[in-house]
């Protein structure tokens, strides 16, 4: 709404049922991370502004911690972390490609039903860099291991709230993950310049 964008306007632009948006927004359903990252990016907003500011407001920041110690998100300021070059390719520092191993543009392409697959494998590469099992992530996400072991192998999307508090649970820094999976998404609003980059 403060950005003058009417609902119909919004569903065209992020492949969203208005219907559905609709109940989005007044909170009687809860989208896809997918669904959510496609609405956030098509409003211009920053996706990992976004997501770090609702694991802020709805207490899921307090699930950090459950990290191994040491342990530390990739992010574009570390000397070990992924970079974006200017082909939209993420690289590592030496030059080796990087988590996604492919150009952005090539992963999701903006393509809804591409996209939907790509929180997991993102998710589960994160989750074995900070040393943390997938147990630990379900108990503390409340979430059904079965279902975990899906999201992982890139066959099941969680709904947006449990994504967050999965990703919380790792103890990675939630602005990078949720910018990084739009960036592989192909979807505008992703990167975070390094200056903005709160570090994990």
């Amino acid at each position: 709404m403060s950005r003058g964008i009417s609902q119909s306007r919004l569903g065209i632009l992020a492949a969203c049922n208005v219907t559905s948006l609709r109940k989005i927004e007044k909170g009687m359903v809860q989208p896809g991370v997918s669904t959510a990252i496609r609405l956030v990016a098509a409003t211009g907003e920053s996706v990992g502004a976004f997501f770090q500011k609702l694991a802020e407001d709805s207490a899921l920041s307090s699930l950090h911690g459950t990290a191994a110690p040491g342990s530390s998100c990739a992010s574009p300021h570390e000397d070990d972390a992924a970079e974006r070059t200017c082909d939209g390719t993420l690289m590592d520092r030496s030059g080796r490609k990087g988590l996604a191993g492919k150009n952005v543009c090539s992963v999701g392409n903006g393509d809804p039903q591409k996209v939907k697959a790509l929180f997991g494998p993102l998710f589960r590469k994160v989750r074995e860099r900070h040393g943390v099992t997938q147990k630990a992530v379900a108990n503390a996400a409340q979430y059904n291991l079965r279902n975990l072991f899906n999201v992982e192998a890139g066959s099941q999307e969680p709904g947006v709230m449990v994504a967050l508090a999965m990703v919380c649970a790792t103890g990675c820094d939630v602005r990078w993950f949720f910018s990084t999976l739009a960036g592989l998404s192909a979807l505008p609003g992703a990167y975070v310049s390094p200056a903005n980059h709160t570090r994990p």
